[in-house]
């Protein structure tokens, strides 16, 4: 694989996974949890970042965006959008 398409394939993951972290976090559902890797190298990118929710005495660990990735994101789907409302 070129290099340009293994860059292309690994914006190609984050965006997918930008978008089930936005899901979350629309539907009121964060943090969201995942072990996968990638969350770390985003971390690194500044897309996402830890979060930790307490609730009923339990604590919840998992991932939001930053404001960065959610920029990042919604600049993507926007671009990437053909509906019209």
């Amino acid at each position: 694989m070129s290099a340009a398409n293994s860059q292309r394939a690994k914006k190609s993951d984050e965006i997918k996974w930008m978008e089930k972290v936005f899901a979350a976090e629309i539907e009121n559902r964060l943090p969201f949890q995942t072990k996968a890797a990638i969350m770390e190298r985003m971390e690194a990118g500044g897309l996402v970042e830890p979060m930790k929710v307490r609730m009923s005495g339990c604590t919840v660990e998992g991932w939001q965006l930053t404001h960065r990735g959610r920029i990042q994101y919604c600049e993507w789907a926007s671009a990437n959008t053909t509906e019209t409302v």
